[in-house]
This record gives structure tokens, C-alpha cells and sequence, in this order.
């Protein structure tokens, strides 16, 4: 089975086309996400950020696309940790991009050259982002709303309280999969509000703290309650 997914030729676009950030029509974005299930949109969602060294595909992190609306035009974004990219070096044998899987079936790797990722203006937010632009007829994916308005609609229905349990689909890093990215659930709990910022390695920030059994692989994975 996986030499014949192996086998299935991936659709030929060229790289600019895949890394231009020309928007979706909404109506294609809502499109994809319709009869999809809660469980598969998150799964959905994630993608492997990493690099292809020749023809290897070494994961390096968790990341997961989302997007932002103007006039009806959406522009599709994807997401990451910034540490998780802090160190790598591009090279002419190395490249660094996200993969993504096909509707065909396997996947494929999207360059995304470092040049065209943003990291956040402030030290204590760990993170970074990239405009591309997957077509949603060859690949299978699903976008976060990370808008203000949704986040509070989200929070409203399912309010944040200790205890609340939490699951967070992401890499496992010893078995991404060979031929198209395979995200796994985790599962935890809220531990503490954000009453006060808490110290990170890179400064403090607001937010919550979350236990969870295991945390390998997830950087940059987005949160469900």
C-alpha cells in the first residue's frame, strides 16, 4: 500500500505559484469545510514544518494553517513556533518549506524559504508565520480561524476553566509517517488561568497552562477544548 501511494505522481506546480499569495474566494473556503467532522478539521489543520535534505523529508515541528479575511478574499496563512526554525541553515542541498498532504493520497513537500517567514515583533511570543497559498483541490487541509471575533464565539460556547480538558493534534515525532503526514491527538487538562504572566524561556507571557501527558513534536500545535 504505501508503494503504491509512493508511486501516485504529486500534482506540478511550480513554486511560485504554491509560496504566491494570491487569496481564496470564501466560498471555496467554506467549501472545504463543509461535512467535514470536529476531529478531522483539527487533524486537518496540521502540517509538518521541516527540511528536505536531497530527497528525505526530516520533520522539525508541528505547524497548522490558518487565515485572514479581507473583503471576502481569504488569504491563507500557515503557522509555526519560532525556535522550531531558530537554528536551521538553508543550503543549495537543503530546503526548508512544509509538508503537506495530497487529496490523491501521499503528500508533499512546499518550499517555504526562510526569507518568507515572519516572526512575531515581540521576543515572548514564539512564533512564526508564512503566506502560501495550497490549492484546496489538490491538497487536504482545513484552516484555523485565528480572528478576535472567533476566538471569543469559541470561548463564549466552550469557556477556558481548570480542570477543562484539552486535546492537541500535532507531530509524533517517531512516526510521522513515510508517505503523508500522520497527526496524532493528545490529550490534558487546564492546570491554571491566566491570573498572572508566566515566565518563559524567552521572557514572560500571558496565557494558560496546560498539563499534558507528552509534548514531543508539538510546537506551534493548536489548542481544543
Amino acid at each position: 500500500m504505501l508503494e503504491a501511494l509512493a508511486d501516485r505522481p504529486a500534482p506540478k506546480f511550480s513554486e511560485d505559484w504554491l509560496c504566491n499569495p494570491k487569496p481564496l474566494p470564501w466560498f471555496v473556503v467554506r467549501a472545504m469545510e463543509s461535512g467535514v467532522r470536529p476531529e478531522d478539521r483539527v487533524r486537518k489543520g496540521v502540517v509538518y514544518v521541516g527540511i528536505l535534505a536531497g530527497d528525505t523529508f526530516v520533520p522539525l515541528g508541528t505547524g497548522f494553517m490558518t487565515f485572514g479575511e479581507v473583503d471576502k478574499a481569504v488569504f491563507p496563512f500557515v503557522v509555526t513556533a519560532r525556535h522550531v526554525l531558530s537554528s536551521v541553515k538553508e543550503s543549495a542541498t537543503t530546503k526548508i518549506g512544509v509538508r503537506m498532504n495530497l487529496n490523491s493520497g501521499g503528500s508533499q513537500f512546499i518550499p517555504v524559504p526562510l526569507q518568507r517567514w515572519k516572526a512575531h515583533p515581540e521576543d515572548a511570543c514564539d512564533l512564526m508565520m508564512a503566506q502560501i497559498a495550497p490549492d484546496p483541490s489538490a491538497y487536504d487541509y482545513q484552516m484555523t480561524p485565528c480572528d478576535l471575533a472567533s476566538i471569543k464565539e469559541a470561548q463564549t460556547a466552550f469557556p477556558p476553566a481548570i480542570g477543562r480538558e484539552v486535546f492537541i493534534a500535532g507531530l509524533y515525532t517517531s512516526h510521522h509517517g513515510a508517505v503523508k503526514n500522520i497527526p496524532i491527538l493528545r490529550n490534558g487538562h487546564i492546570a491554571a488561568m491566566p491570573e498572572e504572566p508566566v515566565r518563559t524561556s524567552v521572557g514572560y507571557t500571558d496565557g494558560y497552562l496546560v498539563e499534558m501527558r507528552s509534548i514531543a513534536g508539538l510546537s506551534a500545535a493548536h489548542r481544543c477544548l
